[in-house]
């Protein structure tokens, strides 16, 4: 009896799973000295970079898998519920005993920043045993995210990458913030097996130690093909070819930003994956980045894929994009 065969996915990313406590209000700054303050909200959500983005790519109707590891506990259970009810898959999610599920917690300020405390749990426990190569074979794309987060496999990230491209799948990159501020291993490193690039300003400055964008985006371009840059309220920016295309944001009703970057890279992979121009995937991507801030968390406000069509003006026949 021969192999059997694995189904195709479009999008398999290696997640950083964890739920989100993302706490907001006007005055979120705590105080020691058991002072108590009151908050306007404080709500459980699916959190992770890469599992945002998942739950995102899966309602724009995108056959999306997620590989990582949960604790069998109640967060953990969460978790994949969250995933399956967006239609996500979790069939190469590990559970395992004695391990506690990961947990970040998002402190919002109203119409401001946000600051973000994460217990890494599970998080670590994510290593190369737990990583299907078949199953990455058989993808279309593979979506790299929390680079700096998920520390166990941060050595592995560039053979994973290589790996991929080996087969024809394209590969795009979210760092992330890197909270040991080094910002090491992405340029040289990484960035060669790389199709498309998705920093925010600061990330690609730390990355390229330039304190000017434009520089940065200049050596980002040496390295990868194209990079989509996330310039949150003033829109997005991409560099390929030489050349340089804007966006600009979506006016909405804001709620908060958490997530708001992965929903970017999903809508703008929708647009990629479907070899539309570059200008729509820029204007797909900020779609879903503005309508995952209408509402609290990463998930809630995410659009499905006939929203953003409808936004873009966009049509799909007979199962392709017009």
């Amino acid at each position: 009896m021969g192999e059997m065969e694995i189904d195709k996915y479009d999008i398999l990313t290696v997640a950083d799973l964890c739920v989100d406590i993302v706490v907001s209000g006007q005055d979120v700054f705590p105080e020691f000295g058991q002072k108590e303050k009151l908050v306007d909200s404080c709500v459980m959500e699916l959190g992770g970079s890469c599992s945002i983005f998942a739950c995102q790519a899966s309602k724009l109707g995108l056959k999306t898998g997620v590989i990582g590891v949960l604790g069998d506990d109640f967060f953990g259970k969460f978790m994949l519920e969250r995933l399956r009810e967006s239609g996500v898959c979790t069939e190469h999610v590990r559970i395992k005993p004695g391990v506690r599920t990961a947990s970040g917690v998002a402190i919002v300020r109203k119409g401001g920043d946000r600051a973000i405390l994460t217990d890494m749990g599970s998080i670590d426990h994510l290593t190369m045993d737990d990583i299907p190569l078949d199953v990455i074979a058989a993808t279309r794309h593979l979506h790299i995210g929390s680079f700096y987060l998920i520390r166990s496999l941060k050595k592995n990230m560039p053979g994973l990458a290589k790996f991929a491209k080996e087969r024809g799948i394209t590969v795009s990159l979210d760092t992330n913030w890197d909270p040991q501020e080094r910002w090491d291993d992405v340029a040289d490193a990484l960035l060669p097996a790389v199709d498309v690039f998705f920093p925010n300003s600061a990330e690609l400055k730390a990355i390229f130690r330039e304190d000017a964008i434009e520089r940065a985006l200049e050596l980002a371009e040496k390295n990868v093909p194209v990079t989509a840059l996330k310039l949150g309220e003033d829109g997005a920016m991409l560099k390929m070819d030489g050349q340089t295309l804007t966006e600009p944001a979506l006016k909405i009703e804001y709620a908060d930003d958490v997530g708001a970057g992965d929903n970017f890279d999903a809508g703008f992979l929708y647009g990629f994956l479907h070899d539309w121009s570059m200008k729509d995937c820029l204007r797909c991507g900020c779609f879903c980045g503005a309508m995952s801030t209408t509402k609290s968390g990463g998930t809630a406000g995410q659009p499905l894929e006939r929203q953003m069509l409808d936004h873009i003006g966009l049509r799909k026949q007979e199962g392709e994009a017009q």
